[in-house]
């Protein structure tokens, strides 16, 4: 989204008493009463001068926005990466006096603002108050959300006393923001109580031992077409199944996102179901990449696959960083779930049959059919992880009965869906349920 440069505009108070100040004078002049009269030349006159003196200031600060750049330095700690959640200081500073002469013209208050936007939908923003004779600033905002924020490095506010009327400079200087999504939080497996007060798993827990188990921990070189995910989900670790004939050992590890929603997630639950998948995703990435696998990372249908080296995963969680499901998909192809590519038989070409596969889908999602059914004809080679999108969620954002009933309704409506997928999928090892 492209910002002006340059604008002023009358604040609401501005504008009443501006409509104020023209009514007495007229009824001054009616009634000719002089009281009326000098009272409403004296408030124009006042917001006269409020006017002139924001606009100079903001096209001071305009025709020399770019010298203010030079003299500017705005560093933030801790350093990229930024991680979701995490907290954040920014440091304002200018290294001369020449520029802080503009934010010294009497009467006007300046204000530096920080803000920058992600999908056009989530925003992080801050702001400073700049005195006259300070030249470093520190700043602690509230921890930002994930998201791929992109803006301006800043904008300056100029303002008069009385609040009559706000002019803006955008700063020339456009900025990368990314807010990676954390992979330090394990994801947990979820439990559902079906009627009747029956508990069903969405898997069984491994509380026997790991010789019962017949299983050992992974070595670098093993074969990851034997690691036992489910109990990776529980753990961290990796760990391998043993007890059959080894294939040839292989270190790649295809994660797919599917970003498809349900059709009865609500729209506001959209970004925060993201959030969600990202958050899992980003574990699993950290872990195996951690571990030394090769991973090929792929989001949607669309977008093409991403290669990350064993041990950098932060290319990927770059990736995630910038995930938003797909909401504008017909679904003519229900079996389109890897990009460009179908999902039977395994695709020969961009994903060889002995790579083992993640597939990440929203409870719900319009796939899901076809990704039980490729799960349970490839139980060695795939991994379905589905996603309740709106675990711990609740209509606290609604803003009116009626939304708030149609966010009710969205939960209810997938709440029935997981109730339905834990039935289904009971204690497969293939199938997992965040």
């Amino acid at each position: 989204m492209i910002e002006a440069p340059l604008s002023l505009r009358i604040t609401l108070r501005g504008s009443v008493l501006g409509l104020l100040a023209l009514g007495a004078v007229g009824i001054g002049l009616y009634r000719k009463e002089l009281a009326s009269l000098l009272w409403g030349i004296g408030i124009l006159l006042l917001w006269g001068t409020a006017f002139v003196l924001v606009g100079i200031s903001s096209f001071l600060s305009y025709r020399r926005r770019n010298e203010i750049i030079e003299f500017l330095h705005l560093a933030m700690h801790p350093p990229e990466p930024l991680y979701a959640g995490s907290s954040v200081q920014f440091h304002l500073s200018f290294s001369s006096h020449p520029p802080v002469k503009i934010l010294r013209i009497p009467g006007v208050l300046f204000t530096y603002r920080y803000k920058v936007t992600s999908w056009d939908v989530r925003t992080f923003s801050w702001s400073l108050p700049l005195k006259r004779k300070t030249l470093a600033y520190t700043c602690s905002p509230p921890p930002p959300l994930r998201g791929d924020y992109q803006g301006s490095i800043g904008h300056l506010h100029a303002e008069d006393p009385f609040g009559f009327f706000v002019g803006r400079v955008t700063l020339p200087y456009l900025i990368h923001f990314p807010v990676l999504p954390d992979p330090s939080l394990s994801p947990a497996l979820r439990t559902l109580e079906a009627p009747g007060g029956e508990v069903h798993p969405a898997h069984q827990k491994p509380f026997v031992a790991l010789e019962e188990l017949e299983i050992r921990k992974y070595m670098p070189g093993d074969d990851v077409r034997r690691l036992h995910w489910k109990l990776f989900a529980h753990s961290g670790e990796l760990f391998l199944r043993i007890g059959e004939s080894d294939p040839p050992p292989q270190d790649t590890v295809h994660i797919h996102f599917d970003l498809t929603p349900s059709i009865h997630l609500h729209p506001s639950f959209f970004l925060p179901a993201s959030d969600r998948m990202a958050a899992i995703g980003a574990w699993y990435l950290r872990n195996l990449s951690e571990a030394g696998k090769q991973i090929i990372l792929s989001l949607g249908t669309s977008s093409p696959p991403v290669s990350l080296d064993p041990g950098h995963p932060d290319k990927g969680l770059e990736e995630l960083a910038r995930m938003y499901p797909d909401t504008g998909l017909s679904f003519s192809r229900e079996g389109a779930l890897l990009p460009g590519e179908s999902l039977t038989p395994l695709p020969q070409t961009a994903l060889p049959a002995e790579r083992p596969l993640l597939l990440f889908l929203f409870v719900g999602s319009p796939r899901t059919e076809i990704a039980l059914e490729y799960a349970a004809s490839e139980r060695e080679t795939v991994q379905v992880c589905f996603v309740h999108p709106t675990e711990g969620m609740g209509p606290t954002h609604a803003r009116s009965r009626k939304e708030r009933r149609a966010l009710n309704s969205s939960l209810q409506e997938i709440e029935k869906e997981a109730a339905e997928l834990t039935l289904r999928i009971g204690g497969e090892s293939h199938v997992l349920l965040f």
